[in-house]
């Protein structure tokens, strides 16, 4: 038989975790943590993005109130790793845009993160996994402490042996980077950037091309710095199409959004950007467009997708007819399937292809 607390519709859940919140920030109690526990169990079983709205008031001071107990409650306690999982579940169902209203989640789970011990693996994961969900577009704007300490922790775990927080840690990194200029000192003055070129092996895999974007921006506050080969760069533009590839059938929305930015950001390089402008696109642009298959519901990845496509198309240059003809053929291809809504990026590349045969 269903508790009282199941019974309850989502948004009085959502009220009635607030309202435990609130007695216990006021009061301290465990028995109003145990409370907490009660209806966390049950908020992170509702899978709507309807309902994690953050649009909604209540859905902001239940964002809030989370950040205030991550503040205060430790490692140790089992609410804080229901209120992880929770907040996991509210950033993979909404859009990531939302999180920039400075819920003030980054510091906490910065602090969460320093204390835990080497012998949580589960729970590292967990938090940088969804750290890895809320540094898209991540602003710094001051050099604050808990900064420097994520910087220098985020490093050691790329300095260290465990493949998935390697990956992770630098997922995070290369995004907190990006367009950062006080996140890019607080790395070149606390980080040991001679061993860091160590760290960038020849390996043709996700993790040395998640080092390349790590070095790209470093490169960005300094002047001096060549600009890549063409051969260099090619390497690494194949790398991301081989990397989309897997992104694509493990249905990777972040992978995709990663590397659209990371695209736009060698566009705007003027070093990067002249040397994109020069290569052969054609061999490129064809694996991407292979990528593809549209034969699972899945038009959010599709929409990802299509954004990496028009980012790609409108960085290269080439036979502007022949890159049409072909972004022709794979957005006709998505749009003989259902669902028919959800293609703002797909027309978008379409339209975007077709002006640049225009403008030829």
């Amino acid at each position: 038989m269903a508790s009282e607390v199941q019974r309850k519709k989502p948004l009085d859940q959502i009220r009635a975790f607030n309202f435990a919140s609130n007695e216990y920030l006021t009061k301290n109690s465990d028995r109003n943590l145990e409370e907490l526990d009660k209806v966390l169990n049950v908020l992170t079983q509702i899978n709507s993005s309807e309902v994690w709205d953050l649009s909604k008031g209540d859905v902001c001071t239940l964002i809030h109130n989370s950040a205030e107990l991550l503040n205060q409650l430790d490692y140790k306690n089992n609410v804080t790793w229901s209120l992880v999982n929770l907040l996991t579940k509210v950033a993979e169902l909404s859009s990531s845009k939302q999180w920039k209203k400075g819920y003030q989640l980054v510091p906490v789970l910065s602090r969460l993160l320093h204390s835990l011990p080497s012998t949580t693996h589960k729970k590292t994961i967990k938090l940088l996994e969804l750290l890895q969900l809320l540094v898209e577009d991540f602003e710094v704007l001051s050099m604050e402490t808990y900064m420097i300490t994520l910087v220098k922790d985020l490093y050691n775990f790329i300095s260290g042996d465990d493949p998935r927080t390697q990956f992770l840690a630098a997922f995070i990194l290369s995004s907190i980077l990006r367009k950062n200029f006080l996140a890019l000192k607080i790395m070149m003055f606390h980080c040991p950037m001679e061993e860091f070129s160590t760290l960038r092996r020849g390996e043709d895999n996700q993790m040395s091309l998640l080092l390349e974007t790590i070095s790209f921006r470093l490169e960005q506050v300094d002047l001096s710095s060549p600009a890549p080969s063409s051969s260099g760069l090619l390497k690494i533009l194949t790398k991301i199409s081989t990397t989309l590839n897997q992104a694509f059938r493990e249905e990777n929305n972040l992978i995709f959004k990663f590397f659209t930015n990371f695209i736009r950001d060698i566009s705007e390089c003027v070093k990067w950007g002249s040397v994109l402008r020069e290569l052969d696109p054609m061999d490129i642009l064809t694996q991407i467009l292979s990528i593809p298959q549209f034969d699972r519901n899945s038009p959010v990845l599709w929409e990802v997708y299509f954004g990496f496509l028009e980012a790609l198309v409108s960085s290269i240059s080439g036979d502007r007819l022949t890159i049409f003809n072909k972004v022709v053929k794979v957005v006709l291809s998505r749009l003989e399937v259902k669902p028919n809504y959800d293609v703002t990026n797909a027309l978008s590349l379409l339209i975007s292809a077709l002006q640049g045969v225009v403008s030829e």
